[in-house]
């Protein structure tokens, strides 16, 4: 980025007055030698301003993932850069899978960990294995209906159970 000093005509006459053991320059050479000096001097002294580095701001790493595990919430550029994708990307899997994702009163979205597993199924099927979004449709559902299937003694359990608690019910009714 270039950076343009306006010159007053009371630099020009003290320039003059300061190179006078120096060949004589035009007016326009005179106005680029003295930026180029103000230039400089200027990039000097913001290279003397800057400090090294920050320690006081710089975190470790067991620091950082800590405050990620405390998280409840993450936001929209958080989940993005956890993915390594756009915003639009995040926004837009969110409507085609509808995902209920929590949003504040300003209407920023909020994403919980079950939203993050959620995109972590979806960026697997999308950009690892190359489904297109009907097709990640499709495999989110069969991978849905194959839970349930693959659990089904979990619902014969939980069918048995209602069942023993109906007829419970039944018998203290009769007594």
């Amino acid at each position: 980025m270039q950076q343009y000093i306006a010159l007053t005509l009371f630099d020009l006459e003290s320039l003059d007055k300061v190179e006078s053991s120096k060949p004589k320059l035009d007016k326009k050479e005179a106005i680029v030698a003295k930026s180029e000096v103000l230039l400089a001097d200027q990039n000097e002294t913001t290279a003397r301003t800057k400090p090294k580095h920050n320690s006081t701001v710089k975190k470790t790493k067991k620091a950082n993932e800590q405050e990620e595990k405390d998280k409840v919430y993450w936001s929209i550029s958080d989940t993005a850069k956890k993915f390594g994708v756009r915003i639009s990307h995040i926004r837009f899997w969110t409507t085609q899978f509808a995902l209920k994702v929590r949003t504040n009163r300003k209407g920023d979205r909020l994403f919980s960990q079950e939203n993050i597993e959620q995109l972590e199924h979806i960026y697997t099927l999308v950009k690892g294995q190359g489904y297109t979004i009907a097709g990640a449709k499709q495999k989110l559902r069969e991978m849905k209906i194959k839970k349930e299937v693959q659990n089904p003694k979990d619902s014969l359990l939980n069918s048995v159970q209602k069942l023993q608690q109906l007829l419970l019910t039944l018998k203290e009714e009769l007594q």
